[in-house]
């Protein structure tokens, strides 16, 4: 989508965060979640928060889960 120019909403890239969170693959939910942060265009909405606090939990690591969650949300 970025190669083409369209800016994902919220909900792609909470769907992005839920995949890789659901594999397993924490930094690279961090990765999107990061780029979503920085794009200036698409916050972090309550849903991408949970999603990225749901994983840290399912991989046993409570602290980076309550990190996440002392993070802004807009």
């Amino acid at each position: 989508m970025l190669e083409r120019g369209i800016e994902p909403n919220a909900v792609v890239y909470t769907i992005l965060i839920r995949v890789f969170c659901n594999e397993g693959r924490m930094g690279e939910a961090e990765g999107v979640f990061g780029r979503m942060r920085e794009s200036g265009v698409v916050m972090p909405n309550l849903y991408t928060y949970k999603t990225l606090m749901d994983g840290y939990c399912k991989m046993g690591d409570v602290r980076c889960s309550l990190q996440s969650g002392e993070l802004d949300i807009a």
